[in-house]
């Protein structure tokens, strides 16, 4: 085994270990912050936001909102750990991790659609008992999302050219 395989199974193996742990913690985290700990902070909305005091409703809809970014969270996660556990192996090329590729970038893909429309919709439900005319619908994006939505871009042409070094692989393989 040379040294930079040694590097790349150990890395890989810690990286699996971890996507494991936040699979698990992630969405524990969720449902503490809102069933439990936290309010939510109105300046994550913009300037000036107006929310009342927390109700269960508000509650319930915010930690349903959250489940939809959490999901593609979650799928991207599994699909790493997959990944992870491929290259802790040493199995590296193969259809079964250029899918576990792919998979990860449409994840961070949709992540920045999702994250607009569910802080809208959060938004929207964080405000909902406030008296009429007081209700807000707040959009925004930020540079963190776009970065997500050029890494996933990036990673989905990357994940589309290992599919073509794999197919080139086997039909270099079957000449042998």
């Amino acid at each position: 085994m040379t040294d930079r395989t040694r590097r790349i199974t150990v890395l890989s193996a810690v990286t699996k270990h971890a996507c494991s742990f936040l699979l698990i913690t992630l969405p524990l985290g969720l449902a503490a912050f809102w069933l439990v700990f936290a309010e939510p902070d109105p300046a994550r909305f913009g300037p000036g936001f107006a929310m009342g005091p927390d109700t269960p409703l508000e509650r319930g809809l915010g930690l349903g909102l959250s489940l939809i970014p959490l999901a593609i969270t979650l799928f991207a996660l599994i699909n790493l750990r997959r990944l992870f556990s491929f290259y802790s192996a040493g199995v590296y090329f193969t259809p079964a991790t250029v899918r576990c590729f792919t998979n990860m970038a449409w994840a961070l893909v949709a992540a920045t659609p999702a994250g607009i429309l569910t802080g809208a919709a959060l938004s929207v439900a964080l405000s909902y008992d406030n008296p009429a005319g007081q209700r807000e619908l707040a959009i925004s994006l930020s540079s963190a999302q776009l970065t997500m939505l050029l890494t996933g871009i990036v990673l989905l042409v990357i994940s589309w050219v290992m599919a073509d070094a794999v197919r080139l692989q086997e039909e270099n393989a079957a000449f042998v």
